[in-house]
């Protein structure tokens, strides 16, 4: 009986380690392909670097089914799988395959993305290619590698043409609510070698504080037939309500009260005033 050599599917590995080189087993991954449903026990499937070498089929240059090591880091090449019928070795087939080993990428965890809303409408166009791409490619090449956008894990995954998000404007769909966005790198040579990273997004309401009226106390400190005008004392939130206003929201917003200007611009703990006791001002 003269087999048929049933063609097998390429094989494309995605490379964890980078160094391009990966261990093949050719008989879990290839000899069942071949064999179809031809007997394992009538026919032996053997495998070689070159179609001289599966003709000739001479003893010793068939190379290992079970541990293949390719010899050109990511480089493609074919082997030559011979079948051959135990009773005769002359009744035979051959097909050929391809092996190849592609770099697989890591993606870089980004910083996630705080926006301070000017015109507090909720909403704004964010630009990953610009903030994110780069933090995710970290040192790799944006030529072989492409970072892509999603809004779901699983479409992340299952990469669908069309799922992806605009990376150079999307807009957030929820005002004032954080989402998470799903970033994919993929080898342009083989998209199934890839690396999915999260990160939040989030857009903050911005305060539109009123002017306090001037904090006046009269001072009734007596000493003698003198006030004591060197010393008062003001509750500082009690201002609170004022500043505040009717246009925002003491669940959205916290004041605090500082003793300089640069204290106040960078929320600075140092010169900050606990404003929940009387503070006391010199003249």
């Amino acid at each position: 009986d003269s087999p048929t050599a049933n063609d097998p599917l390429d094989i494309e590995i995605c490379d964890i380690d980078s160094d391009g080189f990966h261990t093949f087993n050719f008989d879990v991954d290839i000899t069942p392909q071949v064999l179809g449903t031809q007997s394992d026990a009538n026919f032996t499937v053997s495998y070689f670097s070159s179609l001289t070498a599966a003709q000739d089929n001479i003893a010793g240059t068939n190379l290992d089914g079970t541990s293949y090591t390719n010899t050109s880091a990511f480089g493609i090449e074919s082997i030559f799988v011979r079948i051959q019928n135990n009773a005769n070795t002359a009744c035979s087939d051959i097909e050929e395959f391809t092996i190849q080993v592609f770099d697989n990428p890591i993606a870089n965890t980004p910083t996630n993305i705080e926006i301070c809303d000017a015109d507090r409408d909720g909403f704004h166009a964010f630009d990953f290619d610009t903030d994110i791409t780069p933090q995710v490619l970290g040192t790799q090449s944006d030529t072989e590698y492409e970072v892509r956008y999603f809004t779901s894990l699983a479409d992340a995954q299952a990469n669908v043409a069309g799922t992806n998000i605009s990376s150079s404007s999307y807009t957030n769909t929820t005002a004032f609510t954080q989402e998470t966005i799903y970033a994919r790198i993929q080898n342009n040579a083989n998209s199934a070698c890839s690396d999915i990273v999260a990160f939040t997004i989030n857009v903050n309401d911005v305060p539109s504080p009123n002017q306090p009226t001037i904090y006046r106390l009269c001072d009734d400190e007596l000493s003698g037939s003198n006030s004591d005008l060197t010393t008062t004392s003001f509750l500082l939130n009690t201002k609170d309500n004022e500043i505040l206003g009717l246009t925002n929201s003491n669940l959205d917003f916290s004041i605090s009260y500082h003793t300089t200007s640069v204290g106040a611009q960078t929320s600075a703990t140092t010169d900050v005033i606990d404003k929940t006791v009387p503070y006391t001002v010199t003249d």
